[in-house]
Formats: structure tokens, C-alpha cells, sequence
């Protein structure tokens, strides 16, 4: 490999460590129920894994050596790392949605036995 095509490692690395610390913000805005915030987190975090592909398709089945290949399994176990940190996020967001759907459910049951519970009239039916 080139001097020119180490560029792409090194916007490789920056770029997953970049996602990576998105990844912590975005689970800090998920636990204080910031959803407006994560919103905006979510297009940053699609651009920057579009990039990473981008990226990661460049490179190719080229040859790396030494340094190269150091900052290469580098990038991976980044990436490994950031794959673990959207999982968490998934199951904190799933978890909220989940919350979220019990007390809408209890409020609308509740809503429909008080409707049940009296007629037109104002009568016990």
C-alpha cells in the first residue's frame, strides 16, 4: 500500500472514534429522555457510518503491512466496540418504547372502564 491510500486509514480511525463518542451521547440523551436531541444525533450518526463505508469499500482487499495493519485491527476493535454501544442503545431505546406503550395502555383502559361505567345519563350502567 501507498503513502497516498494511508489516507483512507487515518479517516477510518478518526471516523470510528468519532462514532464512538456519538454512541455515548446518543445513550446519555436516551437516559435523560432527550428525544429531541437524539433525533439530531441520528442524522450525524447515518453520515458518519455512511462515510465509514464508504471508506471501508476503498480500502478493498488492499495489502497492509507494520503500521498499517496495527491501525487496521485498531479500526476493527473500534468498530466492534461501536457495534456493542448501538446494541445498548437499541435495548435502552426498546425498553423506553416499551414503557412509554404499558402507560398509554393503562391510560386508555382507564379512559374506556369510565366511559363503561357510566351512561348518557350520568347513570351507573
Amino acid at each position: 500500500m501507498s503513502e497516498a491510500e494511508i489516507s483512507p486509514l487515518k479517516q477510518l480511525s478518526v471516523l470510528s472514534k468519532s462514532l464512538f463518542k456519538l454512541l455515548d451521547e446518543e445513550f446519555e440523551l436516551l437516559s435523560g429522555r432527550d428525544f429531541l436531541s437524539v433525533e439530531k444525533i441520528q442524522v450525524q450518526k447515518v453520515e458518519k457510518m455512511q462515510e465509514l463505508d464508504i471508506l471501508w469499500k476503498s480500502l478493498g482487499s488492499s495489502d497492509l503491512s507494520g503500521d498499517q495493519l496495527v491501525l487496521f485491527d485498531e479500526i476493527r476493535s473500534k468498530l466492534e466496540e461501536c457495534k456493542d454501544k448501538h446494541l445498548r442503545n437499541d435495548i435502552l431505546l426498546k425498553k423506553q418504547m416499551e414503557i412509554t406503550k404499558n402507560l398509554i395502555s393503562v391510560l386508555t383502559n382507564r379512559n374506556e372502564l369510565q366511559t363503561n361505567v357510566y351512561n348518557k345519563l350520568g347513570k351507573l350502567s
